[in-house]
C-alpha cells in the first residue's frame, strides 16, 4: 500500500491538475462566441486618384488632441481646410474582463492612437496590467479625459456602447489613426454629367458614391454594388490531332527517355485542363452569385432613387435596360496565359458602369437630404452600424461627401479587404465583428489634368495675385499636381521653377535633382531645402 506521503503527493498533484484543467475551462467560456460581444470599427480611408497613400501624414491633420502624440505633419495653412481622418473601434453587449486588443498592418503605418496602449509603426495593442475590460457603466465621469462638448470626442461618447476601463480611466471607444499603402479602387472616364465608374481593385466594392458640388446644389449617383475584377480567360487547348501552339512549353525533363517525357506531357496537360476548369467553374459561380444579388436590389434602387443613376448590372449577367454597361477600351492583344500551367493572367478591371448625375438638389429641400445623407445614413445601418454611430460619421464627414467643391467618389470596401490590410484580434472572442470602411477619392474629375496645366503656366503669370491663387489650388489638388510641377522644375521662367519647387517641398515631395541645374545646387533626396523668397513682379 502506498505511504502517507505519497498519498498527498498523489492528491496534491490532482488538485493542480483540477485547478489547470477549471482554468483552462474558464478561458475557453471567455473566448466562447456565445458569450454576446459585438465589435464594431469603422474606418475612412481618403485618397487622390494618383496617390499611393491613404490618410497620408503630410495631407491631413490630426483628429486627436494635441496632448496625443502624432506623427502628422501638415501646413497650417491646410489644417483649417482638409478633413482629419480617424477610425474607431466600439464594443456592444456584455461586459467583459481582461480584453486584449490587438490590430496590425502590412500596409503601412499607425501614427496615433487614444487611449494609450502599446505602439509600434506597424502594430497597436491594448492590453497588459491593468488589464483593460468592458463595463456598461462607469461610477464616476471624471474618468473621462475632458472634451469640449462640440469636439467628435463627446459626442463619440454618446450611444450605448460599452466603456473600455482601465485602472482609474475609461473611455467608449479605442481610436486610432492609420496611414495605407492603397490605390484607388475605382476610377471615372467622362463627364461632366455622365460618368463611366470602373472598378480598377481585385474586391466587390458597396455603396459606390459619385457626388459634385454646385452653386445650385449637390448632384449625385448610387450603386449599390460594383462588381470586382475578373480573371482573364485561360488558354485554349490544342484541338485534338493539331500541331502544339509555337508557344508550347517543353518537355519537364529534358534528359530523360521517350516513355518518361510522354506520360509527364500527358500528366502537365490534365493537370492544366483540371486547373482551368475549377477556375472557370468560379468564375461562372461568382457571375451567377452577382446576377442574383443584382436581380434582387434592381427594383427597389429604382424606386427608391429614380434619377441617382443606374443599377450597376453588368450586360452578361441583366437585360440591357436594367443599367447601361460600357467596356474600357481594349487592350492589345496577348497571350491568355503564361503560368506554370497556363493558368489565368492578372486581374483587368469590370466592366464600367454608366451613371447620371441627378439634376442640383436645394440643400434644404427633402430630397436633397434623401439622396444625399439619409440615403449615406441607412446604407451604413445596412452594413450593421449603431444609429449613434451612424450620426457622429455623417455629421463629421458629410461635408466631405456632399459639400466639397471638387468631384468626389467614395465606396464601401468589401470586409474581406479590410481584414487583408488591417487584422484585428480581440479576445475574448466577439461574438460578432462589423468593420466598415469608406474610402473617399478626391478630385476624382479626370478633367482635372488640363486644369493642372493651366494653373501651373499660371505660377508664371505677370499678375502676383493669379500666381498666389494658382499656388494655393495646386496646393489643394496635392498628388495631382506632382508629375506637372516636376516637369516644369527646368522651365526657363524661373518664378515657375521656384514656386513649384516650394509646393513639392511643403507638400514633403522631395524635387528632381534636374531642378539644381537650374540654380546650381541640388536638393539631396529626403532634405528639404528652405522655401526661396518669391519676389513680386
Amino acid at each position: 500500500m502506498p505511504s502517507n506521503d505519497r498519498l498527498r503527493r498523489i492528491r496534491l498533484l490532482g488538485a493542480i491538475a483540477g485547478a489547470a484543467l477549471l482554468a483552462q475551462a474558464a478561458v475557453l467560456r471567455a473566448a466562447d462566441p456565445g458569450e454576446g460581444l459585438e465589435v464594431h470599427d469603422v474606418s475612412l480611408w481618403i485618397i487622390d486618384p494618383d496617390g499611393k497613400m491613404a490618410n497620408s501624414r503630410s495631407a491631413h491633420p490630426s483628429a486627436l488632441p494635441v496632448t496625443v502624440n502624432s506623427v502628422r505633419s501638415v501646413q497650417s495653412s491646410l489644417a483649417t481646410r482638409r478633413v482629419a481622418p480617424i477610425n474607431l473601434l466600439t464594443f456592444h453587449g456584455r461586459g467583459a474582463a481582461g480584453v486584449d486588443v490587438d490590430l496590425r498592418t502590412n500596409a503601412g503605418s499607425f501614427l496615433a492612437h487614444w487611449p494609450p496602449g502599446d505602439s509600434l509603426p506597424n502594430r497597436l495593442r491594448w492590453s497588459g496590467m491593468p488589464p483593460y475590460s468592458l463595463v456598461e457603466k462607469i461610477e464616476d465621469e471624471t474618468e473621462l479625459v475632458f472634451a469640449d462638448s462640440d469636439d467628435w470626442i463627446a459626442k463619440a461618447r454618446e450611444g450605448d456602447a460599452l466603456y473600455v476601463k482601465r485602472g482609474a480611466r475609461s473611455e467608449r471607444f479605442l481610436a486610432y489613426d492609420v496611414e495605407l499603402k492603397l490605390d484607388a479602387p475605382v476610377r471615372l472616364e467622362g463627364g461632366p454629367d455622365k460618368f463611366v465608374v470602373i472598378n480598377t481593385s481585385g474586391a466587390t466594392l458597396y455603396d459606390v458614391l459619385v457626388a459634385r458640388a454646385t452653386p445650385e446644389g449637390c448632384r449625385v449617383a448610387w450603386i449599390d454594388v460594383l462588381p470586382k475584377s475578373e480573371p482573364s480567360a485561360p488558354e485554349a487547348a490544342p484541338q485534338e490531332g493539331q500541331p502544339p501552339p509555337k508557344s508550347a512549353k517543353p518537355p519537364l525533363n529534358l534528359f530523360s527517355d521517350a516513355p518518361t517525357r510522354a506520360r509527364a506531357a500527358a500528366a502537365t496537360k490534365d493537370a492544366e485542363a483540371k486547373d482551368a476548369a475549377q477556375r472557370l467553374a468560379q468564375i461562372a459561380a461568382e457571375r451567377a452569385r452577382i446576377a442574383d444579388a443584382l436581380a434582387k436590389q434592381a427594383p427597389a434602387a429604382k424606386a427608391a432613387d429614380p434619377a441617382a443613376g443606374a443599377v450597376p448590372v453588368p450586360a452578361e449577367l441583366q437585360p440591357v435596360d436594367a443599367g447601361a454597361a460600357k467596356e474600357p477600351a481594349a487592350a492589345p492583344d496577348k497571350p491568355a496565359g503564361t503560368g506554370l500551367f497556363g493558368g489565368l493572367t492578372a486581374p483587368k478591371p469590370a466592366p464600367g458602369v454608366e451613371v447620371t448625375l441627378c439634376p442640383p438638389l436645394a440643400a434644404d429641400s427633402p430630397d436633397a437630404a434623401a439622396k444625399t445623407t439619409q440615403s449615406l445614413s441607412d446604407r451604413l445601418a445596412k452594413a450593421g452600424l449603431a444609429p449613434s454611430e451612424i450620426k457622429l460619421f455623417v455629421d463629421h464627414y458629410g461635408s466631405l461627401f456632399f459639400e466639397d467643391e471638387a468631384l468626389v467618389v467614395a465606396c464601401r470596401l468589401d470586409p474581406a479587404a479590410i481584414d487583408e490590410k488591417l487584422p484585428l484580434s480581440i479576445f475574448p472572442m466577439p461574438t460578432r465583428t462589423v468593420r466598415v470602411a469608406m474610402v473617399v477619392v478626391r478630385n476624382a474629375d479626370p478633367r482635372l489634368g488640363d486644369e493642372v496645366e493651366k494653373l501651373v503656366a499660371q505660377l508664371g503669370d505677370a499678375k502676383f495675385a493669379v500666381r498666389e491663387a494658382a499656388q494655393k489650388r495646386l496646393v489643394e489638388l496635392g498628388p495631382l499636381a506632382f508629375g506637372a510641377l516636376n516637369q516644369v522644375l527646368n522651365h526657363a521662367d524661373l518664378e515657375i521653377v521656384i514656386r513649384a519647387e516650394r509646393i513639392l517641398l511643403n507638400q514633403q515631395q522631395t524635387p528632381d535633382a534636374r531642378a539644381g541645374a537650374v540654380r546650381g545646387r541640388v536638393v539631396a533626396p529626403g532634405v528639404f531645402a528652405p522655401a526661396p523668397v518669391i519676389i513680386n513682379r
